[in-house]
């Protein structure tokens, strides 16, 4: 019978752990992965903090003579490096065995080899007292960003996660498999959800990354040759919601060529087949944590707008862009619809007019609940969204980012 392939946690000089082919890996980015097929599933492992601890117990080694200054805090240090193994073990797939072992210079009996798994936390326990030190901030995702341009056949995709970038052409007759490769995932049907576009298939496997249910791997592989091209571990919530609300701005707002003359009847059908194809209340009840609800029959939608405040007093804006709406009445196609918003009002002109009795996501969150109040006064035919929360600038109402995915309004 063939033995797990493992992953041994022993530090050396420039080292931070000892794979199934004895091959040595550093500690550099504070990155924990494996990128050799052969020894088991690829995956890449952030660990903030690992490669300092790594770096302190070097700075205390003479490597040459074998020893470790004597003041180094070998309890403290070992404390540490259980909490980082236990994060590891938490993402890491469960075919492998992780070993932590203290490296040689360590003679100071504090702990022997150990198999990292739920039970570790009893070891971390009895050494947590006696650490004179706070670990460091655990496991962290990754964070995928998407940068999207529509064609006349597809929709260019880019997706970054740091340096890391893959870009590739999303034909639109594949949206309705990607519609469904989501909506996979959220059932969670099979090991691997996998769809096969032109020169890349797309996978995402849910729990793969220990203990943590909500976590699942994203990855890329171009169709011949194999390779993975992008892999990205992250929360399966979080990626569908990024992943379809980025397609759906994009399929749904900028459509038509003259912005004062939008197009009619079956001309106006095809620029909106894109978006119909892709769009799914399943998909966006899920994303929006309501009861999950099938497809079903779903209304044809030819219109969208999006609600976020600016100078003047406009609050709505079409897909082209223009102002299309206040406090009282939304302009459409198909003609003005007119809105009884208690409240709506007043968070527009806090626009205007903003102090500091409100934080930014106070107001987003009071936004939030008027905009679905907005939503049920609409019909099926028009989507409604709200301007995305962007957490990188929590605080800033002027300077919000309009080009942000924005957030679908699901009637509820």
């Amino acid at each position: 019978m063939n033995k797990k392939p493992y992953i041994r946690i022993s530090p050396d000089i420039d080292v931070l752990f000892v794979d199934g082919d004895s091959c040595c890996a550093s500690a550099y980015g504070d990155e924990i992965s494996n990128d050799s097929p052969w020894l088991g599933p690829r995956f890449s492992i952030v660990v903030p903090g690992i490669d300092e601890w790594v770096r302190r117990y070097e700075d205390a080694t003479d490597f040459a003579e074998t020893t470790t200054d004597p003041s180094f805090d070998w309890i403290s240090w070992h404390y540490e490096g259980l909490c980082f193994a236990k994060a590891i073990w938490e993402q890491m797939p469960r075919c492998y065995t992780l070993y932590y072992e203290p490296p040689f210079e360590d003679h100071s009996g504090t702990i022997v080899e150990v198999i990292i798994d739920e039970n570790v936390d009893s070891l971390i326990g009895r050494l947590r007292p006696l650490a004179k030190r706070t670990p460091a901030p655990l496991s962290r995702k990754d964070n995928i960003e998407y940068q999207l341009e529509r064609k006349d056949d597809c929709v260019q995709i880019t997706f970054r996660i740091n340096n890391l970038v893959l870009g590739m052409p999303l034909s639109f007759k594949s949206l309705p498999g990607i519609k469904q490769w989501l909506k996979d995932i959220i059932d969670a049907k099979g090991e691997v959800c996998t769809i096969q576009l032109t020169g890349y298939n797309l996978h995402y496997a849910r729990q793969t990354v220990g203990s943590h249910l909500e976590m699942g791997r994203f990855w890329i592989s171009k169709n011949y040759p194999y390779n993975d091209e992008f892999t990205a571990y992250v929360d399966t919530k979080e990626f569908v919601r990024g992943f379809y609300l980025s397609l759906m701005t994009e399929l749904g707002f900028g459509l038509y060529e003259d912005i004062d003359n939008h197009p009619e009847g079956e001309e106006r059908n095809a620029v909106w087949k894109p978006y119909n194809d892709l769009k799914s209340r399943k998909i966006e009840a899920y994303i929006s944590g309501i009861e999950i609800r099938e497809d079903g029959i779903q209304s044809y939608v030819n219109e969208s707008f999006v609600m976020f405040p600016d100078w003047g007093g406009c609050i709505f804006w079409d897909t082209m862009g223009v102002g299309s709406g206040d406090f009282d009445e939304l302009s459409t196609d198909n003609g003005d619809f007119k809105l009884n918003v208690p409240g709506l009002q007043k968070w527009g002109d806090f626009y205007d007019n903003h102090d500091n009795s409100q934080t930014f996501e106070q107001w987003w969150q009071e936004g939030w609940k008027l905009v679905k109040e907005i939503r049920r006064q609409l019909p099926d035919r028009i989507d409604l969204y709200y301007m995305c929360f962007d957490p990188k600038s929590p605080d800033e109402i002027i300077d919000y980012n309009s080009w942000l995915p924005r957030i679908i309004v699901l009637r509820e």
